[in-house]
């Protein structure tokens, strides 16, 4: 039986799969500027693609024990149930400072029956941390 801890919206940055637990979302809307009142990560900006704050279609408003933030998403797919046994543990070789935010990946069946492809696991704690330390800075 799945639970709300096993389901995941799939979103996307440079066509980059991500999954991110659902119960951490707020809210979704579309991308009408920064709020003040929270700091903000932009997702193609985090995985280094682009420098510049992207042309992100998408605001996911994320919140869980009292820690809250916006994540800059291109592209919003559908809901996965995600189990401990489909996780893939991402070597310690793979992860460093810079993509800690990472926990695990996930294959997905392609849907046009072209085998399958790795999503990866955001973990919201990682990103509040990084996008708080982030906004700290800018407000000094």
């Amino acid at each position: 039986m799945e639970t709300l801890d096993e389901l995941y919206i799939i979103i996307f940055s440079e066509g980059l799969p991500f999954l991110i637990p659902v119960f951490w979302i707020d809210n979704i809307k579309g991308n009408h500027g920064q709020r003040e009142d929270l700091p903000m990560i932009d997702l193609a900006r985090l995985v280094r693609v682009q420098e510049e704050i992207s042309k992100s279609a998408y605001i996911l408003s994320l919140s869980h024990e009292g820690k809250a933030f916006d994540l800059a998403v291109q592209k919003i797919g559908g809901l996965y149930t995600v189990t401990e046994r489909m996780r893939i543990r991402l070597p310690d070789c793979v992860r460093n400072s810079g993509n800690r935010y990472l926990s695990d990946a996930v294959p997905l069946e392609q849907g046009d029956g072209g085998g399958q492809e790795l999503a990866y696991l955001l973990n919201p704690q990682i990103l509040y941390q990084m996008t708080a330390n982030e906004w700290a800075a800018s407000e000094e």
